[in-house]
């Protein structure tokens, strides 16, 4: 049975040349490790600008060590957890690995090193109490999950924490024992209350069941950046984050979101900056795969940044008390197309 250090779960659902520029960037930035892809209901049939899904299938082979989940389960907005379980349980059997790692395909790697960063614990989370913190609509919405807090109950348990999930990690059995106790519970057929459970069912079980015995927690231990600060829409990355987080010891080694895109600006500067250009450019047969100069780097930064700040300034309008009693005729008025 082969072994890898870090397996890597991803759902997926468009653009199969932006899963392989993912694919590539994972491989590049991290030795010895796997990736198990899910497939959402659609992504057979997906739109891409660049190959069909069959050639996507047979570059994947190509790269290797990528492994293709055999079953597809319902994926949405909130709808998530339960493709990264059927992933877990497809290659836990298959391949051995000491981490599985929850990632996003939106999600690109910016440096090398994390399995040394790692590996001297049992899982990475930053916790979030939903009872203290008021501001995360999750957590409201949680505490509503009456499956949840009923299973809970039943162990004798009554913590709920949360925690993002994008950068997270758990060693292969912390993991399995958290999914043998999530599978107890809960069926996501039956929808019920609508919302991350991600960002709830992992965290809350890893804490409870660290309550009973020693678990070594990376706490804060998230290794992927997203401006949580900022308002949903301004969620982007620029280069100059990208510049910031890697001139300083710090303990993040991806960031998210970056546009599915396969010529989006960031994308080009992490692949040409990285070195995977021209592997890119080969497995997919073209050169439309573009590289950026420092120029374009500066004018394309310079434009994300405004659209941005335009963004920012529309948004703190419509939600002032004046603007949401006449939301309807401002938005039509200010910001028609």
């Amino acid at each position: 049975m082969k072994k890898y250090d870090i397996v890597f779960s991803i759902p997926v659902h468009e653009k199969y040349e932006v899963v392989i520029d993912l694919v590539l960037n994972m491989f590049h930035y991290n030795q010895n490790c796997a990736i198990v892809l899910h497939y959402s209901n659609g992504f057979r049939d997906a739109k891409s600008d660049f190959i069909s899904f069959d050639t996507f299938e047979r570059k994947i082979v190509e790269i290797g060590n990528v492994y293709i989940n055999p079953e597809t389960v319902r994926t949405g907005v909130f709808d998530i957890i339960q493709a990264h379980i059927s992933n877990f349980r497809y290659v836990e059997s298959l391949i051995d690995f000491d981490f599985f790692a929850i990632t996003a395909s939106n999600e690109v790697f910016i440096r090398g090193g994390l399995y040394s960063h790692i590996r001297g614990y049992d899982c990475g989370v930053t916790f979030i109490d939903v009872d203290t913190v008021k501001t995360w609509m999750i957590s409201d919405l949680a505490k509503q999950d009456m499956v949840l807090k009923g299973y809970l109950a039943s162990r004798g348990w009554s913590k709920i924490m949360g925690s993002h999930v994008e950068g997270s990690f758990y060693k292969k059995d912390i993991m399995s024992e958290i999914i043998d106790h999530i599978e107890q519970f809960f069926n996501y057929k039956e929808k019920g209350v609508i919302y991350a459970r991600d960002e709830i069912f992992f965290s809350t079980i890893l804490w409870n069941i660290s309550q009973d015995r020693k678990v070594r927690i990376l706490e804060n231990g998230l290794y992927c950046w997203t401006p949580w600060d900022k308002f949903y829409e301004n969620w982007d990355v620029f280069i100059r984050d990208i510049k910031r987080l890697r001139s300083k010891e710090n303990k993040i080694f991806s960031v998210k979101r970056v546009p599915r895109e396969i010529n989006h600006y960031v994308r080009r500067f992490i692949r040409k900056d990285a070195g995977y250009l021209k592997e890119e450019q080969e497995l997919l047969g073209t050169d439309k795969i573009r590289s950026i100069n420092m120029l374009q780097i500066s004018l394309c930064e310079l434009r994300a940044r405004f659209l941005a700040f335009h963004r920012e300034i529309r948004n703190d309008l419509l939600s002032s008390a004046f603007v949401i009693r006449y939301k309807p005729f401002l938005k039509k008025l200010l910001f028609k197309g």
